[in-house]
């Protein structure tokens, strides 16, 4: 991308490009489609991302009236920079020490920054079209301190940005130039709806977000945020009364999610006392090892001052790992009937267990229960994971939704396990397991008679490799053990 832009080519005669016969509507679709982001743009490149989308406003004038919209409706600050084959393939790239790598980003990367810089400052009608900002300020890119002036200069500029998006560059302090760069933000984009802060996640390390109190300042300053979104660590250091009286139930704040993002109870709590009526809250589990300080039942309790407004709600794996089935009476004390709106809940079965309360996962209007064995917390999903007692479970609460009358449609089981059958956790009685779609598939039959329909992944084991693994298993348990 280069300032100002290039001529663009004329269009060419109709007889000999078949494409520019379409009326603009069809053409504009097409042109959407060949342009579409990417869902995830996190270490990529900024030329990679914009090569190809800038290629299309040369193609003709009506291509390039279609594409740059387009191509500034997503803006990514970065200065990653793939390092080229012929550097990577010379015998000194071995030597190439972190700081170098770092130059050779603030060289390379830099430049389409700043290029992209000095369109929009010679083009001013062109901010206009950005819809989102993503802005990539790891320690190693903020710390340059023109690529930080000037990311201060496109928040000024882009004052319609709906969607803000930082990714790292909070360190680990209550304040840093970041967090400044996001008050300026709060300044200038009145009209943003979409709030996203993700911390760079190092295997073991947990990667910290702003404290919870520094973030209700800023969210406060956006008066029409919707959404907001955290993956990381949220830290939390006591209560500011002043400030939460000002910002307790004030929030226009409908969507919460959160991925690996709470320090604890008092964090979470105090975040959800934010919004004046929430309506949709994830809270994805855990992604490194250690303790956690939260339960499911301490997330229910949490989400209780917004029981006449959720409408959906998913919780992770956000408990301590413990091998399954040991630890009983997960869903004890927990019960969501009071939660009139809620028509969608997914919940971790590692939260749930499988030894009774199924009832109080039951809202009046829910349709549809997601059951997830996930493995987010780095856990080895088994076979016999899903068995007899998981069987029991969702039959248990599907007759629960019809005795109350839930207008439950559907129960879907998030089940994609290695092919292993686990030992240490099931004992003799249990080296007789189904196979598991066997399982589901005849709980499937029994739901579909009273109108539930039951829902889970393809197998992803043949019942062949099931029997393999299960003679493995068989033969391991048999096996003298030493003394």
């Amino acid at each position: 991308m280069s300032a100002p832009h290039p001529p663009p080519p004329s269009d060419a005669a109709p007889s000999q490009c078949y494409i520019l016969r379409l009326p603009d509507e069809l053409l504009s679709d097409i042109v959407s489609t060949v342009a579409s982001w990417p869902d995830n743009i996190d270490g990529t490149e900024f030329l990679s991302l914009y090569a190809d989308r800038w290629t299309l406003t040369l193609v003709c004038r009506r291509f390039h009236v279609l594409a740059t919209p387009l191509l500034y409706s997503r803006l990514v600050l970065t200065l990653r920079w793939t390092i080229n084959a012929s550097l990577s393939q010379s015998s000194d790239y071995l030597s190439i020490t972190q700081e170098r790598v770092e130059q050779l980003q603030s060289e390379h990367g830099g430049r389409g920054v700043m290029r992209l810089h000095r369109t929009l400052e010679c083009n001013p009608a062109l901010r206009g079209l950005c819809r989102e900002l993503n802005l990539d300020l790891a320690d190693s890119h903020w710390r340059h301190l023109t690529f930080l002036s000037r990311a201060a200069s496109f928040v000024t500029w882009l004052t319609e940005v709906r969607s803000l998006r930082v990714h790292d560059g909070f360190g680990r302090t209550r304040t840093s130039p970041v967090m400044q760069l996001i008050g300026t933000a709060a300044r200038y984009m009145s009209a943003l709806e979409k709030l996203t802060y993700t911390a760079h996640y190092h295997p073991g390390i947990r990667g910290e977000l702003p404290p919870e109190s520094e973030m209700q300042k800023v969210v406060a300053r956006f008066p029409r945020l919707r959404e907001l979104h955290l993956v990381g660590c949220v830290k939390y250091f006591g209560v500011d009364y002043e400030l939460l009286k000002t910002v307790r139930g004030q929030s226009p704040l409908t969507t919460i999610s959160l991925n690996d993002s709470i320090d604890g109870v008092a964090a979470l709590t105090s975040l959800l006392a934010w919004p004046s009526q929430l309506e949709q809250f994830t809270c994805l589990g855990r992604t490194r090892p250690g303790w956690s300080p939260l339960k499911f039942r301490n997330i229910w309790s949490a989400l209780v001052p917004h029981l006449q407004s959720l409408k959906s709600v998913r919780v992770g794996s956000v408990e301590n790992p413990s091998p399954y089935r040991t630890i009983r009476g997960k869903l004890g004390g927990i019960d969501f009937s009071l939660f009139s709106a809620l028509t969608f809940l997914g919940v971790s079965v590692w939260s749930t267990g499988t030894d009774g309360g199924e009832a109080g996962l039951l809202a009046p209007r829910l349709e549809e229960f997601e059951w997830s064995f996930d493995g987010e917390d780095g856990r080895v999903l088994l076979l016999n994971y899903f068995g007899a007692d998981e069987e029991g479970f969702l039959r248990r609460f599907a007759e629960a939704a019809l005795e109350r009358e839930v207008p439950l449609r559907r129960i879907s089981v998030v089940f994609s396990p290695q092919p292993v059958v686990g030992l240490i956790s099931f004992g003799l009685e249990s080296l007789n397991p189904e196979y598991p779609w066997d399982c589901m598939d005849r709980l499937a039959g029994e739901l579909k008679e009273v109108g539930v329909e039951l829902t889970y992944n393809e197998p992803c084991v043949s019942r062949e490799k099931f029997e393999e693994a299960l003679g493995s298993a068989r033969q391991l348990l048999r096996r003298p053990v030493l003394p």
